[in-house]
């Protein structure tokens, strides 16, 4: 009695987990089917028919083994009553077996296919429930912290050489006093061998940069390789990422624009170091039936000195120094719009000029001009 005990309960035991995986599954494809079919692609669809079928038939499997398993352990000796149980099990588990297969068959078709047309598992917005695409491109970069303490969310560029200037973004940095570094505050280089060497700060216009959300440095000179950077600020809150200091020459860096805002058409002036005595380009993020890459107009070129113009396709973007050798980091200047005739991509998105998908986004159910056709006609 105690051994046909412990088969059934062995055979009954087996497919638990499957019986676990099977239920997550049929209620994750009917959630997905009843959040909105209309928004998925066709691809989707079929996928999650698929997967509430052979989840059913999983059910009715599991279930079949829950009734071979009961008619065994009441058989009390029966050999018919005996048969008849290990021939239900054994059916159930071949078919349970056989619907696993299937479905790891159809994932792995479906996925072939995806490959092969380009197809993803792209999240499609919902016009119900607009996406608010609305991350400020010039902010921290990560969530905000739920206390008080350091966070450093990224330093751009990761790699560099003695002499360029590297942003750290984050969260919680705090303030200058009167413009001054406190004995507090500072950007340690360590080796991770006890070595720890500080990093100036970059100075715009004669105020150094270090923001509640931002710390520009100046990479100090420390030997080739790997560094923890770490910010301690004024209460003694502390947060590090890691730094590559490379071999080389500084190249073009800019500390910043002034100003840093403004319609198309502001002229700006961009303060740094190695822009060298030939002009070169200064480009930005433009738009023409997409995002591409425009020149700005230069009216002044030095060494640490550049004036340009934002031209009028211009977008809220990163602005790059190229010189012959290299180009500088992007240092981002906000295109500001009071309308959408103000953008030459049509979307102004909190008062800024932005990509047309942005506002798209944001807003599923406005009605975009996208492209004209003919571009000219009588």
């Amino acid at each position: 009695m105690f051994k046909k005990l412990t088969i059934s309960l062995t055979l009954l035991l087996t497919p638990v987990a499957v019986v676990l995986a099977q239920s997550e599954w049929v209620n994750n494809s009917l959630n997905e089917v009843d959040s909105g079919l209309g928004g998925a692609d066709m691809k989707q669809i079929i996928n999650n028919i698929i997967n509430i079928f052979l989840g059913f038939l999983g059910l009715v499997a599991v279930a079949l083994i829950l009734y071979g398993g009961f008619l065994w352990m009441t058989s009390q000796g029966n050999v018919d009553r005996i048969k008849k149980a290990k021939d239900t099990i054994i059916g159930a588990l071949i078919g349970l077996i056989i619907i696993m297969a299937s479905y790891a068959i159809v994932s792995f078709v479906m996925r072939t296919m995806a490959d092969v047309t380009g197809l993803t598992n792209e999240t499609i917005v919902d016009p119900g429930d607009p996406v608010d695409p609305g991350d400020d491109p010039d902010g921290p970069g990560c969530p905000e912290p739920l206390d008080s303490e350091v966070l450093i969310c990224s330093i751009t560029p990761s790699e560099g050489t003695i002499g360029s200037y590297a942003t750290i973004r984050g969260w919680n940095f705090g303030q200058l006093i009167d413009g001054v570094l406190d004995q507090r505050q500072s950007v340690i280089f360590n080796n991770n061998n006890g070595t720890e060497t500080n990093a100036n700060l970059v100075s715009c216009n004669g105020n150094f940069i270090w923001e509640d959300n931002r710390i520009k440095i100046v990479v100090p000179n420390v030997s080739f390789g790997t560094y923890s950077v770490h910010v301690t600020t004024i209460d003694n809150s502390e947060d590090y990422t890691s730094f590559v200091v490379q071999e080389g020459e500084a190249g073009p860096n800019i500390a910043c624009l002034t100003p840093d805002e403004g319609p198309v058409s502001t002229s700006i002036e961009v303060s740094g170091i190695g822009f060298g005595s030939t002009e070169a380009t200064v480009v930005m993020t433009g738009w023409d039936s997409e995002e591409i890459s425009i020149d700005t107009t230069i009216s002044h070129w030095s060494e640490n000195e550049i004036n340009i113009g934002i031209p009028i396709t211009a977008l809220s973007s990163d602005v790059i120094v190229n010189t012959s050798n290299s180009s500088s980091s992007g240092e981002y200047f906000n295109v500001t719009c009071d309308t959408v005739d103000d953008c030459a991509s049509g979307c102004c998105y909190n008062e800024s000029c932005r990509s047309l998908d942005i506002c798209m986004a944001s807003n599923p159910d406005g009605i975009y001009i996208t492209n004209i056709y003919p571009g000219d006609g009588d």
